[in-house]
C-alpha cells in the first residue's frame, strides 16, 4: 500500500500549507501586507503538485479500483472527484483576488476570507479521503489492485510523479518556506536536500536496551523498557504527554539515571561543521549572533546541529517540532529525513505522530512508562488504535 503512503504524505504537506495560509490571513486582518510572491509560490505549490499530480494519480488508478470493488465508494468518490475537477477553477480565481488585492482593488478582509474559505474546503477534502475513502481502499481492495495502484505511485519514470517531480517539489516547498512571514518561516533561502536511498535497518545493534527503568522518587517513570537499534535505522518513541519518552532520551543520554536494566550503545560517525552548515545555510549565515537572538526554529535547528557536532552514532531528537509554525514543523522533519538518508541512525520522541511514524522505520507506543504497541512506522500508522489515540482520526 505505499500509494496511501505517498497519499497522506501529501496530506500532511497540504495541511500545514493551510494551516500557514490561515495564519497569514488573521496577519493580513491586523493589518499586515499581502506578500504576492509568498501567496503566489503557494498557489503554484498546489497547482503542480495537487491538482495536476495527486489528484490525477488518484483519479486514474485508485478510485476505479475501488469503484469496481466497492458499491459504497461511489457516494464518498464523487464528492471528492467533484472537488478534484473544481480545484483549478477555484485556485484560478484565487490568483485574481490576490492580483485585485496587491493592486488596492480588493480589501484584505476580503481576500482573507476566500482564503478561509478555501482552507476550510481543503481540510474537509483530506478529512474525507483520510477517514472514508483510505480505509475503504484498506479493506476491499486486493493484492493485484496494490501491485497496479503502487506501479504507477512510484513510477520515477513518470514526468508529473518521479524522482524529477519529487525534485521539483523539495525546490518549491523549500520557496514557499523561504518567502513565508518572518512569524512563520526560516528566514533562509534552502536547507537539506532528501537524499534518494535511505539507509534500512539491516546493520548491526547499534544500541540495546534491556529491562531498562528509572525512577522520581517513588515513582517509576521507566517499567522494564526492552528494544534495539540497528546502524541506519530511524526509531519513533510515540505517546501522551507523562507516557515517559523524556524520560527515556533522558536516561538513554545518562542525564536521568538508571534504577535497573542495561544499555549498550557503541562509536560514533564522522560529522564536520560544513556539513551542518549546508544542512543549516541559515546557522551559517547568522553564526556570530547569540543563540537567544534566533528565532525559535533556528534555535531547534542549532540544536541539531550541536549535536551532529558531537560526531553522534545515535542522535536522540526530542520534540523537535514543539512550539513551532506548521511550514517550520515540515522543514525540521525534512532535516530528520536528511539525517535518515545519510545513514544516521535516530530516535525520535515526538507528540506529531503522524509525522514522527511516517519517518520511522520501526515505532513503539509509549503509555504510563511502559511499551504497549510496536510496529513498522506504517503498520502503526494504519493501526486503529493508533491513528483514534494519537492521529486524530
Amino acid at each position: 500500500m505505499e500509494a496511501l503512503r505517498v497519499i497522506s504524505e501529501d496530506h500532511r504537506n497540504l495541511w500545514r500549507i493551510a494551516a500557514t495560509i490561515d495564519i497569514v490571513a488573521d496577519e493580513m486582518e491586523s493589518g499586515s501586507k499581502v506578500d504576492p510572491a509568498f501567496f503566489t509560490s503557494i498557489f503554484d505549490y498546489i497547482e503542480h503538485f495537487m491538482d495536476a499530480c495527486h489528484h490525477a494519480k488518484e483519479d486514474d488508478y485508485l478510485f476505479p479500483a475501488l469503484r469496481a470493488r466497492s458499491e459504497e465508494a461511489g457516494a464518498i468518490l464523487d464528492r471528492l472527484q467533484a472537488e478534484h475537477r473544481n480545484g483549478p477553477e477555484i485556485l484560478k480565481s484565487l490568483r485574481q483576488q490576490l492580483a485585485e488585492t496587491a493592486a488596492g482593488k480588493l480589501g484584505n478582509a476580503e481576500f482573507a476570507g476566500a482564503l478561509r474559505t478555501y482552507t476550510q474546503s481543503l481540510k474537509s477534502h483530506i478529512r474525507t479521503e483520510e477517514k472514508d475513502a483510505m480505509p475503504l481502499a484498506r479493506e476491499v481492495l486486493t493484492a493485484d489492485d496494490w501491485a497496479d495502484i503502487d506501479r504507477a505511485f512510484l513510477d520515477s519514470d513518470d514526468p508529473m510523479f518521479g524522482e524529477k517531480a519529487n525534485a521539483e517539489f523539495r525546490e518549491l516547498f523549500h520557496r514557499v518556506a523561504s518567502l513565508a512571514p518572518e512569524s512563520i518561516g526560516l528566514g533562509a533561502q534552502s536547507a537539506g536536500e532528501l537524499q534518494p536511498g535511505a539507509a534500512k535497518g539491516v546493520g548491526e545493534v547499534l544500541l540495546s536496551v534491556s529491562g531498562l527503568e528509572s525512577c522520581y522518587g517513588r515513582i517509576k517513570a521507566l517499567k522494564g523498557i526492552d528494544f534495539e537499534v540497528r546502524r541506519g535505522e530511524t526509531v519513533a518513541l510515540v505517546g501522551a504527554n507523562g507516557a515517559g519518552k523524556t524520560t527515556l532520551l533522558r536516561t538513554l543520554s545518562g542525564v536521568q539515571p538508571m534504577s535497573a536494566g542495561s544499555i549498550r550503545p557503541k562509536g560514533q560517525v564522522a560529522e564536520d561543521m560544513e556539513k551542518v552548515f549546508s544542512m543549516f545555510p541559515i546557522l551559517k549565515e547568522k553564526r556570530n549572533l547569540p543563540a537567544g537572538t534566533l528565532s525559535g526554529g533556528q534555535q531547534q535547528m542549532l540544536a541539531i546541529g550541536r549535536a551532529l557536532m558531537g560526531r553522534p552514532k545515535l542522535l536522540l531528537l526530542d520534540e523537535p517540532s514543539m512550539g513551532l509554525a506548521p511550514l517550520l514543523v515540515q522543514e525540521v522533519f525534512n532535516v530528520v529525513r536528511t539525517l535518515k538518508a545519510q545513514g544516521m541512525t535516530i530516535i525520535l520522541a515526538e507528540q506529531n505522530a503522524f509525522a514522527a511514524l511516517a519517518i520511522a522505520d520501526r515505532g513503539y507506543v509509549l503509555e504510563t512508562g511502559s511499551i504497549t504497541l510496536s510496529g513498522t512506522g506504517q503498520e502503526l500508522i494504519s493501526n486503529e488504535q493508533v491513528r483514534a489515540a494519537y492521529l486524530g482520526m
